[in-house]
C-alpha cells in the first residue's frame, strides 16, 4: 500500500478520543488510529458564592472547550472584631458590660445591665414661723421629689419693749422679738414733747449783754433763749450818759485779769478794740476772764465780727438743733456754713454751747482762710498722733505760719479747750 498522511476525521474532545485515518493511494485500503482526548482547558478560579464571616464561599473555574466546571470551597472569613467600652448603668438607664462587634456583620457580644432604680433617702425639714415644712427624698443620683408639707408656725411674739427711746422731738421705737426665729417688729413711740422751765430776763447794760425771758426743756438742751446785746456806753463830756462810766483812755487796758506781760495782752486789746466791728468785750466792764472756756457758737461769731459781719443768704434750719442757737449768733453761724467753716456734726447738730476745742478753734482759722496749702507738719508735737485726720492740715498750717507752737513740753493737746485767751491770741497772730 502506498498511504498518505494521516489525517483527523474525528475529532477528539476533552474526555473522548478522536480518530485519525489514512487512504491508499492506489486501492481503496484505509487505516485508522485513536487520536487521545485533549483533556479541559480550565481557566482561572472565581468566587462565585462569597464566604461570609461564619459561612464557607466556593470557587469556581471553566473549561474553554467544553461545558465541565469545577468547584472548591473557600474558608469562612472570621469576624473582624471592634472593641467597645461599656457604659454604668444609673437608676433610670441601663447600661452594658464591654463588648465586641463585627465590622463586616451584625455579629456582637454586647450585654445590657438593667437601670437599677431610684433607692430614696428621706430628710424631713421642720416647719419655721415664715416657712412650711416638708420631706424631701433624694436618690444618690441627684433625683428627688419634696412631700409632706406642713403649714408654717408663724411668729410668736413676746411683749413690746423700747429700744430707742423718745426724745422731746423725736419718736422713740418699741420692738418685740419673735421667741422662735430671729424676727422683730418695730413701731413709733410718741416724741415727748418738752418739758418747760421758765427763766427770768435780765436787762442789758453799757458793757453786759442782757436776754429776754425764756424757757429752756428739763430734758434736753431746748431753749427759747434770746440775748439782747450789750448797749454800749453812750459818751458825753468823758461820761456816759447810761451807767456814768468814764471813757477809757484810747487803747487803755480795760481789764483789771489781763496783765501786761500776758502773752495774750496784745491780743485782748486788738480784740477789744479792732476796727470796724469789735470782736469780742469782757464778761464785765474790767474783767476778761481769759482762761474761760469759749463755745462754739462764740468762736464763730469773733471770726465773722473780724470778717466785718457779713450778711448771710442762708439761715440756720438745716440743723436740727437750731432752735437753741441763741440770737446773737445766729447770722454768725449761717454766714460760717455758707463760707465752709463749719458744716456741724455728722448728725445734722450744731452744738452752739458746746465748748471748743483747741483742734477745732484752729480748722475753723485754716477755713476762714480758705484752706491755705502748707508745707508745715505736725510731727514736731510729742502727741501728733492723737490729732485726727481733718485737722492735721490746719494745724500743720497754724504751726508754719506761727499761730501756735503747742505747749512747753512739746505737746498741742488738740482734744484741750481753747480758752479765751487763746482764741483771741490765735487770731490776732493770722490777722495782725
Amino acid at each position: 500500500h502506498s498511504f498518505g498522511e494521516w489525517t483527523v476525521t474525528t475529532a477528539p474532545t476533552c474526555t473522548e478520543k478522536g480518530v485519525e485515518t489514512r487512504y491508499c493511494s492506489r486501492c481503496d485500503a484505509t487505516e485508522t488510529r485513536d487520536v487521545d482526548a485533549l483533556g479541559h482547558s480550565f481557566g482561572e478560579w472565581t468566587i462565585t458564592t462569597a464566604p461570609t464571616c461564619t459561612e464557607k464561599g466556593v470557587e469556581t473555574r471553566y473549561c474553554s472547550r467544553c461545558d465541565v466546571t469545577e468547584t472548591r470551597e473557600v474558608d469562612a472569613l472570621g469576624h473582624a472584631l471592634v472593641h467597645h467600652d461599656g457604659k454604668a448603668v444609673t437608676c433610670t438607664e441601663a447600661g452594658w458590660e464591654d463588648y465586641d462587634t463585627c465590622s463586616r456583620c451584625d455579629y456582637t457580644t454586647y450585654k445590657e445591665i438593667p437601670a437599677t432604680g431610684h433607692s430614696y433617702t428621706s430628710v424631713v425639714t421642720e416647719p419655721t414661723c415664715t416657712e412650711q415644712g416638708y420631706t424631701t427624698h433624694t436618690c444618690a443620683c441627684g433625683d428627688s421629689y419634696v412631700d409632706s408639707y406642713v403649714d408654717a408656725l408663724g411668729h410668736s411674739f413676746g411683749e413690746w419693749t423700747v429700744t430707742t427711746a423718745p426724745t422731746c422731738t423725736e419718736k422713740g421705737v418699741e420692738t418685740r422679738y419673735c421667741s422662735r426665729c430671729d424676727a422683730t417688729e418695730t413701731r413709733e413711740v410718741d416724741a415727748l414733747g418738752h418739758a418747760l422751765v421758765h427763766h427770768d430776763g435780765k436787762a442789758a447794760t453799757c458793757t453786759e449783754a442782757g436776754w429776754e425771758a425764756y424757757d429752756t426743756c428739763s430734758r434736753c438742751d431746748y431753749t427759747t433763749y434770746k440775748e439782747i446785746s450789750a448797749l454800749g456806753h453812750d459818751y458825753k463830756d468823758g461820761v456816759c450818759t447810761v451807767c456814768g462810766a468814764k471813757e477809757p483812755a484810747p487803747q487803755e487796758n480795760p481789764f483789771v485779769d489781763v496783765a501786761e506781760d500776758a502773752v495774750y495782752y496784745d491780743a485782748v486789746l486788738w480784740a477789744y478794740y479792732h476796727e470796724p466791728q469789735q470782736i469780742t468785750g469782757g464778761y464785765t466792764a474790767t474783767e476778761f476772764r481769759p482762761g474761760n472756756p469759749c463755745t462754739r457758737g462764740q468762736v464763730v461769731t469773733f471770726l465773722w465780727r473780724a470778717a466785718g459781719c457779713p450778711e448771710p443768704t442762708g439761715d440756720t434750719s438745716m440743723f436740727k438743733d437750731a432752735s437753741s442757737i441763741a440770737a446773737p449768733y445766729q447770722k454768725a453761724v449761717a454766714w460760717a456754713v455758707e463760707k465752709g467753716i463749719t458744716t456741724g456734726y455728722e448728725d445734722r447738730t450744731f452744738r452752739p454751747n458746746d465748748s471748743v476745742t483747741r483742734a477745732q478753734f484752729v480748722t475753723f482759722l485754716w477755713r476762714y482762710e480758705n484752706r491755705p496749702a502748707t508745707s508745715g507738719s505736725i510731727a514736731g508735737f510729742t502727741d501728733a498722733s492723737s490729732i485726727s485726720g481733718p485737722y492735721q492740715q490746719a494745724v500743720a498750717w497754724a504751726v508754719e505760719k506761727g499761730i501756735t507752737t503747742g505747749y512747753n513740753d512739746g505737746s498741742f493737746r488738740p482734744n484741750a479747750i481753747c480758752p479765751r485767751w487763746a482764741v483771741v491770741l490765735f487770731m490776732y497772730r493770722d490777722m495782725k
